[in-house]
């Protein structure tokens, strides 16, 4: 029997420390929506770059980790907003969940995405 790979192993704490700085960050978004976006862009910025760029796996984890948290607090903001206005005659004021909604699965899609690329080029070798 083969010892487990240590850069392996050491990449899933990485992605899920990633994930609670997300979570974090989604949190920013309630209290500051505006500096959380640009903030969330600058995340996906540099995520995307260091994937095309085959930048520090490390990093790139981390980053994709944030990405996933930031789109799984979005996502549960969505599902709070809809399960809260949906029995209001004008749905809240008439809120509007969808560009919040594109934010969610877009970061969860990137993050997704650049976790597994990084995990086949650690398996490629």
């Amino acid at each position: 029997m083969t010892a487990p790979d240590p850069e392996r192993v050491a990449a899933v704490p990485r992605l899920l420390l990633g994930v609670a700085t997300g979570l974090l960050l989604g949190l920013l978004l309630s209290l500051s929506p505006i500096a959380a976006v640009v903030a969330v862009a600058v995340v996906l910025g540099i995520t995307i770059i260091s994937v095309v760029r085959r930048g520090d796996s490390s990093r790139t984890l981390l980053l994709a980790g944030t990405l996933v948290g930031v789109g799984i607090f979005s996502l549960y903001a969505v599902v709070n907003t809809t399960t809260s206005c949906i029995d209001t005659d004008d749905f809240c004021g008439n809120a509007n969940i969808w560009p919040l909604s594109a934010m969610a699965v877009i970061t969860i899609a990137v993050g997704a995405v650049a976790a597994a690329i990084v995990a086949r080029r650690r398996a490629q070798g």
